[in-house]
């Protein structure tokens, strides 16, 4: 698995299988762009769109990839929580 552009095309558009996409995004991209981004918001205010819009892509990417497994509950488990995590962002702000 390598970070080419169309990676992050083939998510937006679901196209990844659901294990690969938890592991990559979630594990090796998550950290790094934390990392990065992390300082960009302390120095540059152009780091808040940017973690915006890596969310929305998160987001997306994931609802799309949510059935793209073996087992079609995984695809019901993650939809669910991903509306459970988003009404909590809501009520809790």
């Amino acid at each position: 698995m390598d970070f080419r552009p169309d990676y992050f095309t083939a998510g937006w558009r679901g196209q990844l299988p659901l294990s690969e996409f938890l592991w990559v995004s979630d594990q090796s991209v998550r950290l790094t762009l934390l990392i990065v981004l992390g300082l960009a918001v302390i120095f540059f205010p152009i780091g808040v769109p940017i973690i915006a819009l890596y969310c929305l892509w998160l987001f997306v990417a994931l609802w799309r990839c949510a059935f793209n497994a073996e087992w079609q509950g995984w695809g019901y488990i993650i939809r669910i929580g991903m509306v459970v995590a988003a009404l909590a962002a809501v009520v809790g702000s």
